[in-house]
């Protein structure tokens, strides 16, 4: 009867808290913003491994995320059963949360002992910690999911170790749910068994090697259900796995140590209660009761073997938590750097994860002590529990009393918003849509109008190179007189600019001026045009392509892109009729210029010797920048990549007043600055070969000189006029293998590549140069043809196979598939070239039908298969062992 009384009071409770959500109407945030009915039903599908309903509205390969496609496809079904958005997320997401949390909690502290009261304190403290309401606030509705089940996943794998086949079975099973809300939590689980599994053998020596083979046996077994329901995305990760620059943008750590040691010890979130990224909470004193009490329970109950546990991992989880903030900053990023599966944690944040949940049990069992030993009057005991529940609500009371800014919240500009989509939804053509800064929690996005969020875009080089500065970075659209040329071949048809927040944006006047200033200046732009009737700021671009479009002139570039500035001078330059193919963009991209025999060739402030250079192989150069690290190590040298643009760019105009936006063919910039010497060792060094060297050449350069043993081979006079990348021969070298010195003079030099080639292969790179002399051109109307007139018309099968028709073709011309480019999109079997540094482009020669197809999507369906198999076997073993225990 208590139990049940308890129960209902922990309802009514957390009703309390989460009473925002009990009222009529979606609840939406920035990462979770409204999703439109057509993308909603589209989820009703099979898992694909391309998709542009993200931020990136280009298109990405997404196998990384497909972890999440069973609760996609039930919000699919739900959809398509007649279910609105607002109805879904509180269906699929919100209740099961509140749910799954309360039992989950509640069952784990029974299994340690703990008393209802002290089940009560413990469940209602584990759904109320500042972080996990602000990972529902934030909209992060799919990590609130995987906190709730957590304890249930880790009892099932506890319960395996000296349970059957069943339990190991069942536990297998739980632990892929865990990995269907959020995959990688499946690695905190494992951190948390693997802490489990030291302290068992620590504490009982004599059961080491039954424990082990337990352990092992569980492992096995739970690992292999958890491989055969995953392996209908891991199978295609594996046979196609995502580029390195890819997984470094969604792995990247973030070591600005946002949440200090006094933070994690208190579990307060860092961004409680605004949840406004890089705004961080002072330490509130209300909340130094939370430690005490857990950590009382050591005192309370002393030499017990529950409570040692989690006070390990209470004390492991607080480090973890704390990031690479002191104490001991350094271990945060070496353990990023070197353990496996840690670099799946961008920030620290996620370890909260393990804290809530020690904390939880400790608290619940400090709960019982005191109860027990303290109080021995029913009605004190009552008392405590009312006191320590009043302290848990009052420590979180910016959320019952409205001042969160997320799913807690109502969201502001609902008729404003909803009008933008009835307007941007009667255009049933394809275009995209692009927002500044990002996607609005609002804002409409569908599958015919897929969204593009600036802050994404000006990570791509072909946007970034529009940026002046770092403080305004959006300054492209205004800055860069051929950026309406880009948004033209990039599909892009509205640009959007929603109002400040008042609860999450700074309205300081400077900002509010800004963003009138800068509408003005997109007012004024001649290839946009304001939407007057939009209650939202929307601008319509004056052209755009659709998803498939022709280019009749191919053009190879040798250079850097700033020759898009020639594209405004006459509309027979413009993008969507000429294609351009930056040869420098990838290493060994030139060794594909034969695939485009008609193509003329540009070379944009480059030499003959650049040209040869565009034909080595990849595998034949060498990146110092591989070997260097940010910051200057003991020689002094350094690094820049291509994905720092902007940042570079910027260090060489405000440092050294030059300026350079050439290609690093994907292999960064080394960087000495004075007279500096850089140790190079590689294999490929032998002698009598040639050594050739990609350097800058600027007006505040000196010199270069490479030697080997103090035996020069060649030097290279950098200090010119011209701020240019360019290929040198430096001489032959003089023996085998050994080291390569670098040294340099004057104030910046930069090396990007070296290659070591046989002499007859360089010389035939010369020559292959000579015979295509022919070809090179002028990037000006005097090379433009204009005399073929081809229609393309496409079905979409689905977000990884197109059907391409083309007619009206009387010449072999070049077609533009507008979406990201990646080399895993084929047609016809052969590979995408790169185009515009953006999009996948395909020679043409004929009229016909093309099948465009994304190639890692062949692998999903048997391991689909595999899937669907394991799935089957699992509930039937489940319905087997429900009717013979």
């Amino acid at each position: 009867m208590k139990n049940k009384f308890l129960v209902i009071i922990l309802l009514l409770l957390l009703v309390t808290v989460y009473w925002q959500w009990f009222l009529p109407g979606a609840r939406v945030a920035n990462d979770f913003p409204i999703i439109s009915e057509s993308l909603l039903k589209s989820s009703m599908n099979l898992p694909f491994v391309w998709s542009e309903s993200g931020a990136e509205g280009l298109g990405e390969y997404s196998t990384f995320f497909l972890w999440s496609w069973p609760l996609s496809f039930i919000a699919g079904i739900l959809a398509n059963i007649g279910l609105g958005f607002s109805i879904i997320e509180r269906v699929l997401l919100f209740i099961p949360f509140l749910l799954l949390g309360g039992i989950g909690i509640w069952k784990f502290c029974g299994s340690v002992k703990l008393t209802d009261d002290a089940k009560f304190i413990a469940s209602l403290f584990y759904l109320t910690t500042t972080y996990i309401l602000l990972v529902i606030d934030g909209g992060q509705l799919s990590i609130a999911l995987t906190y709730a089940w957590f304890p249930i996943a880790f009892l099932a794998v506890e319960k395996s170790i000296k349970g059957g086949f069943n339990k190991k079975v069942f536990a297998g099973l739980s632990v892929s749910i865990l990995g269907f809300f959020d995959f990688r939590f499946i690695y905190v689980l494992f951190l948390l068994s693997l802490v489990l599994f030291f302290y068992q053998l620590l504490l009982d020596p004599k059961k080491r090697v039954s424990l082990f083979l337990d352990w092992i046996s569980s492992g096995v077994i739970i690992g292999t259900v958890v491989l055969g329901l995953n392996i209908y995305w891991l199978l295609p990760l594996f046979k196609a796995p995502i580029s390195s620059g890819t997984y470094a943008f969604f792995t990247q750590a973030s070591f600005l140590s946002l949440i200090d040691l006094g933070h994690s010890i208190l579990l307060l979130a860092p961004h409680w209660f605004k949840n406004v990224f890089g705004n961080i909470t002072t330490l509130r004193p209300e909340f130094v009761f939370i430690p005490i009490l857990v950590f009382l329970a050591p005192i309370l109950r002393p030499k017990d073997r529950v409570v040692g546990f989690w006070l390990l991992v209470s004390i492991f989880s607080i480090f973890l938590t704390k990031g690479a903030s002191e104490p001991l900053p350094q271990i945060y990023p070496w353990l990023f750097s070197h353990i496996p599966g840690f670099s799946l944690f961008r920030d620290s944040s996620k370890f909260f994860f393990l804290e809530a949940f020690s904390y939880s049990v400790l608290l619940g069992i400090t709960t019982d002590e005191i109860l027990k030993k303290a109080i021995k009057f029913p009605k004190l005991k009552i008392f405590f529990l009312i006191i320590l529940s009043s302290y848990f609500i009052f420590l979180i009371r910016p959320v019952w009393f409205g001042q969160m800014t997320g799913t807690f919240s109502q969201p502001l500009f609902q008729q404003e918003f909803a009008g933008l989509s009835q307007f941007i939804e009667k255009d049933k053509s394809f275009s995209r849509v692009f927002w500044i800064p990002s996607f609005p929690s609002l804002g409409y996005s569908s599958l015919t109008h897929p969204r593009i969020e600036a802050a994404r875009l000006v990570q791509r080089r072909t946007f970034a190179i529009g940026t002046l500065g770092t403080y305004e970075i959006f300054n492209f659209l205004r800055e860069a007189q051929y950026m309406g040329e880009i948004f033209d071949v990039a599909g892009i048809e509205y640009i959007a600019y929603p109002y400040l927040d008042p609860r999450r944006d700074n309205l300081h006047p400077d900002n509010v001026k800004y963003q009138s200033i800068f509408s003005d200046q997109l007012s004024k732009l001649s290839w946009l045009s304001k939407v007057e009737n939009s209650l939202i700021p929307l601008w319509k671009v004056k052209q755009h392509q659709d998803k498939f479009f022709i280019t009749q002139n191919i053009w190879w570039v040798i250079g850097s892109d700033d020759i898009y500035k020639e594209a405004t001078k006459s509309s027979e330059l413009a993008l969507s009729k000429n294609s351009l193919i930056f040869v420098e963009e990838f290493s060994g991209l030139g060794k594909r210029i034969d695939e485009l025999p008609n193509a003329n060739i540009v070379l944009n402030n480059k030499t003959f010797i650049d040209f040869s250079a565009s034909f080595i192989d990849s595998n034949d150069l060498i990146f110092p920048a591989k070997k260097l690290k940010q910051d200057p190590d003991q020689s002094g040298w350094w690094k820049r990549e291509a994905a720092d643009l902007i940042r570079w760019r910027e260090f060489l105009q405000i440092k050294y007043g030059i300026d350079n936006q050439d290609f690093d063919l994907g292999g960064g910039w080394a960087v000495g600055e004075g007279e500096r010497e850089f140790t190079i060792y590689n294999l490929q060094f032998t002698k009598g070969k040639v050594l050739l060297a990609r350097v800058l050449e600027s007006t505040r350069s000196g010199n270069l000189s490479f030697s080997q043993d103090g035996k020069l081979i060649g030097q290279i006079d950098t200090k010119k006029p011209g701020n240019n990348i360019r290929w040198f021969e430096v001489g032959q070298l003089q023996k085998d293998g050994g080291e390569l010195e670098i040294k340099s003079s004057g104030d910046i030099n930069v090396v990007n590549a070296l290659s070591v080639l046989d002499k007859v292969e360089w010389v035939s790179y010369q020559d292959k140069t000579q015979k295509l002399q022919g070809r090179i051109v002028n990037f000006d109307e005097k090379n433009i043809q204009s005399d073929n007139n081809p229609k393309v018309s496409y079905n979409k099968i689905n977000p990884t196979k197109y059907i391409v028709d083309i007619s009206g073709l009387t010449k072999p011309a070049f077609l533009v598939f507008s979406q990201s480019y990646d080399g895993l999109w084929k047609m016809n079997g052969q590979t995408f070239l790169p185009v515009y540094s953006l999009l996948n482009g395909f020679k043409i020669e004929k009229n016909g039908q093309y099948t465009v197809e994304f190639e890692p999507q062949k692998y999903v369906f048997p391991g689909l298969l595999i899937s669907t198999i394991t799935a089957v076997g699992l509930i039937l073993l489940l319905i087997r062992s429900s009717k013979h225990p």
